[in-house]
């Protein structure tokens, strides 16, 4: 008690509130710094504020203040902004990062309360590489196709107007915009007091489009909402063309193809993949070693031949690259029976080497743009096992690529897919 004290004294300038002092607090929303620290100029104002986490309603008189924060204990200013305070006023200053860097935005915690019954709720969206997104509070069994986003077209940086639902339990459903498919997060029980006013701020996760959640109450305090869903596909690839099915007892997978079948486009599953089974040609094969975590996205590739199939989880790291006029590219080797490793190049820079079967490169930036020549190559021949038509391939600017090679030895083949 004694030390927080004297933080809301240090905060204040040595004056005490009598209400009439501006108020504010610092929110941490991010994913890659840890705890953060929050200054005023250069003195400490409070530290250690933990990832989804916020500081109590900090006291300051009027005026302008140049706030800065840093990660805990480190002395370099990660953000810094200029905020004008006035008495009587509360505020929200919330810290979040995309693509390495740390950002801030402030928000006026000012809304008169909404009628008895219901909650006052905007939403924020802070993950500026995922776009305009979609949201919805909606009964638990409510249909997307059956009905209409509570907030629509909600850009990154941007923050909604005020929404009033009535109090109770919802199923918060982020989507792309203008999609009913494209799920981002899936929430089944936030829950709305009566006369509630809150900021909803929806938070980038840095190698997956996903989404998290942070409700910020208007004077009072933060929750978050950790999604439990990740994104996957299937690469059915095994030798000898035979049939390939994946479930799980949820029904969230229930895929039966026929090798090869490679799919470019993810699933949103529940990361648990509750009971997953895989046969190929009805027989079973050992899946007792996987696990896919929560907010990642990942390829389940199913491969080597029908008489001795194995099966693999790849986590897809689909971080975008910061740098214009960059892309990033990865190559995944599931030829059975290839003598040696596999090499990748484009514009003939070599970006990835000694790729063995049934692994990954890491995804490596090259330059976008068209034509840009791509090849990969094995020490067992002169030949290129792929290189891409003449006079190239396009690779968009800060978009993310696979390129899968399966079958043998005597017959490769290659897809070359847009990942995000």
């Amino acid at each position: 008690m004694l030390l927080m004290s004297a933080v809301m004294l240090q905060a204040c300038g040595g004056g005490g509130d009598d209400g009439s002092q501006a108020r504010i607090r610092l929110v941490n929303a991010t994913a890659q710094y840890g705890a953060l620290d929050f200054y005023n100029v250069d003195k400490k104002v409070q530290s250690q504020i933990e990832a989804t986490k916020g500081t109590d309603y900090l006291s300051f008189d009027e005026g302008t203040y140049d706030f800065r924060v840093k990660q805990a204990g480190n002395n370099a200013t990660a953000a810094a902004v200029s905020l004008t305070l006035t008495k009587k006023k509360i505020y929200t200053l919330l810290a979040y990062n995309e693509a390495g860097v740390l950002r801030l935005t402030n928000f006026a915690d000012d809304k008169a309360p909404p009628s008895t019954g219901t909650a006052a709720l905007r939403f924020f969206n802070a993950a500026v590489s995922s776009g305009s997104v979609d949201i919805y509070m909606t009964a638990q069994d409510a249909a997307l196709s059956a009905v209409s986003p509570t907030a629509s077209n909600v850009s990154p940086t941007n923050v909604s107007t005020y929404v009033e639902l009535g109090k109770g339990t919802y199923r918060l459903r982020v989507t792309g915009t203008g999609s009913k498919t494209d799920l981002r997060l899936d929430i089944p029980d936030v829950t709305v007091s009566d006369q509630q006013i809150a900021t909803f701020a929806v938070t980038g996760i840095p190698s997956s489009r996903l989404l998290n959640g942070l409700m910020m109450t208007q004077g009072g305090g933060v929750t978050s909402y950790k999604g439990t869903h990740a994104l996957l596909r299937v690469a059915a690839v095994t030798g000898g063309n035979p049939r390939v099915t994946v479930k799980t007892t949820d029904a969230s997978l229930d895929k039966a193809v026929q090798a090869p079948s490679v799919e470019s486009s993810y699933v949103f599953v529940p990361a648990a993949l509750t009971g997953l089974s895989v046969t190929v040609n009805g027989a079973a094969v050992d899946v007792s070693g996987l696990s896919l975590q929560a907010g990642t996205e990942a390829t389940l590739a199913v491969y080597g031949t029908a008489a001795s199939p194995r099966v693999k989880l790849f986590a897809d790291n689909n971080a975008l690259t910061d740098v214009p006029g960059r892309a990033r590219l990865r190559l995944m080797h599931l030829v059975d029976g290839l003598p040696g490793t596999m090499a990748l190049s484009a514009g003939y820079q070599s970006i990835a080497d000694s790729i063995a079967f049934g692994t990954v490169s890491s995804p490596a930036d090259v330059t976008a743009g068209s034509p840009v020549r791509i090849e990969v190559t094995t020490p067992s021949t002169t030949t290129p096992l792929f290189k891409t038509d003449e006079p190239g391939a396009t690779l968009t600017t800060q978009r993310v690529y696979s390129l899968i090679l399966f079958g043998d030895a005597s017959n490769v083949t290659a897809r070359f897919i847009q990942d995000r």
